[in-house]
């Protein structure tokens, strides 16, 4: 009986790298997306510390505490933009990483597939031979 050869080994071999690929992608935006998340809330609670407690006495007081607010409104809305392309970026690599997967599963499960009708082709030479030996046999026999 021959030995079963999927004749798309080295193409699942390349799918499954690049699923390995698609799985680290998809990990580092991850980790970007939480990292962003986590600048994100830290910039909003420093922003919401600027405000001033109190009244201002001097114009130079109100300039500063003004100065500061913006620049803490400028770090905050930043932040959410960065925020919104980590997750975007994390979205696409998901959808990356699943077309991998699939591309992957529909090789296995062609190799699956492949195995099993090799299995069934190598029982049936079998059963023929069998059936030859007998048949010869029965023929000698009776001769």
């Amino acid at each position: 009986m021959k030995r079963y050869r999927f004749p798309l080994a080295s193409v699942l071999r390349v799918r499954k790298i690049e699923e390995d690929q698609a799985i680290s992608a998809f990990a580092a935006a991850e980790r970007q997306r939480v990292a962003a998340e986590a600048l994100a809330a830290s910039r909003e609670a420093a922003h919401r510390e600027t405000r001033p407690a109190g009244g201002v006495s001097t114009t130079d007081e109100f300039l500063a505490a003004r100065a500061r607010q913006e620049r803490s409104a400028a770090a905050v809305l930043a932040s959410q933009a960065e925020l919104a392309q980590a997750r975007t970026a994390t979205i696409a690599r998901r959808a990356a990483l699943n077309a991998a997967a699939a591309a992957v599963s529909a090789l296995e499960h062609l190799d699956e597939k492949g195995r099993a009708e090799h299995v069934l082709e190598a029982q049936r030479e079998e059963t023929i031979e069998v059936d030859d030996l007998v048949t010869g046999r029965h023929r000698r026999g009776r001769g």
